[in-house]
């Protein structure tokens, strides 16, 4: 399956038009293994603040049709700002946590007037050789 790789930058535009997506009309495709919905994109990420996996450069598949599960990792923007990030879901009796990759952050309950679903994250992808460091 080849999901378009969507600038993290850009996102919000460009998952609205999705559909509109092909080979001729964009540059940037990854192919995955893992059964992805139609729905289905990936991104690259753009944030030195995350660590592993989800370090600068990576590229996550994300799955918006996918219920999050417990300890599920979802990509979600703040109403209040443009910035997206990534939560770890962690279920306690009838709350729902958002726990941040970033130590010394303080977990967030989650509410869905606060926040915007991107999807689930199911794959991550880090290529360890690009162009620019050969010499």
């Amino acid at each position: 399956i080849k999901l378009a790789v969507l600038p993290w930058e850009c996102l919000v535009e460009h998952r609205k038009n999705l559909v509109d997506l092909t080979l001729s009309n964009w540059s940037e495709w990854i192919a995955v293994n893992k059964p992805i919905t139609n729905e289905g994109y990936a991104v690259r990420i753009k944030n030195n603040s995350f660590p592993a996996p989800f370090s600068n450069n990576t590229i996550i598949v994300v799955d918006p049709s996918l219920s999050i599960i417990n300890e599920s990792y979802i990509l979600i923007k703040s109403t209040n700002t443009n910035s997206l990030t990534i939560k770890k879901c962690l279920f306690d009796g009838g709350d729902f946590w958002l726990m941040s990759l970033i130590d010394g952050i303080q977990p967030t309950l989650w509410n869905k007037d606060n926040w915007l679903n991107f999807g689930v994250i199911v794959e991550t992808y880090l290529s360890l050789y690009q162009e620019s460091f050969a010499a």
